[in-house]
């Protein structure tokens, strides 16, 4: 992770946001981030950590931070070219970080699960060429080959003005509870909670709830120390992701720690 970390080691200004009270358990992450121009507050005071992030904001904030280019054209029925994510979203579904639905659409504006945001890290992160930069055990399965590609589908999510877009970025606070938003771009059966054995034994109490098709992705990020449990050892896979917990998510694999 060190040639990205280095992409921001330059430029320092502190920064933070009265919304971030000192006791904040993300607040140390948000700040370092901001501070290097990572992300960005929904306004100059404001960060809103609480807030739940969008596929598209997510994915646009992945393509950003790792420095990914290649646009290829549009295959969204639902997505235009003058969307402030457009050029970032399309690089991600030309890398295979982000795919559509069936349908041609992509939902934009849907929450994303945290187990959905695993996905589309171990994603960029490969297409970054920074997967084999992570530690790997025999629990540890990174090959999402194996998963049938369509079963891979990943939404994303926008419609927050340009100065919302602030990265977030992991899962290891307790999140509020929220429904599966890749059910509409998962088919069902690839939904069914199985492969546990693929993320390591004693990772979390409530490692069955994490979809077949996410197992893989969230096994050696798992393993590597950048996915933790809440004070329960829960990953909640499958409820939304919040601004603060995409950050710390960003501030971990960027090798910010």
């Amino acid at each position: 992770m060190s040639n990205v970390t280095r992409v921001y080691a330059a430029v320092f200004n502190h920064k933070t946001f009265a919304d971030l009270p000192d006791a904040y358990w993300a607040k140390h992450a948000v700040e370092v981030l901001a501070s290097r121009g990572v992300i960005t507050g929904v306004s100059a005071k404001q960060f809103m950590p609480d807030q739940k992030i969008t596929h598209a904001d997510y994915a646009l904030l992945l393509v950003r931070a790792l420095g990914l280019s290649g646009a290829g054209e549009n295959s969204f029925l639902n997505v235009a070219q003058d969307d402030y994510f457009y050029g970032e979203l399309m690089t991600a579904n030309k890398l295979g970080i982000v795919n559509g639905q069936a349908d041609g659409r992509f939902q934009p504006k849907q929450s994303i699960s945290r187990q959905e945001m695993f996905v589309i890290t171990a994603r960029a992160l490969r297409a970054a060429g920074l997967w084999n930069s992570m530690p790997e055990t025999s629990g540890a399965v990174s090959a999402v080959a194996s998963v049938p590609a369509a079963s891979r589908a990943v939404s994303a999510t926008a419609s927050v003005p340009a100065a919302s877009r602030a990265f977030s970025g992991a899962a290891f606070a307790p999140a509020a509870s929220g429904a599966v938003s890749a059910a509409a771009s998962v088919p069902a059966a690839s939904g069914a909670v199985s492969a546990v054995a693929s993320v390591p034994a004693a990772s979390f109490s409530d490692q069955n709830h994490i979809a077949l098709y996410a197992a893989e992705d969230i096994a050696a990020p798992a393993a590597a120390g950048y996915l933790q449990g809440d004070t329960r050892q829960q990953l909640n896979p499958t409820a939304y992701s919040t601004r603060a917990e995409a950050a710390v998510l960003l501030y971990r694999i960027l090798g910010l720690e």
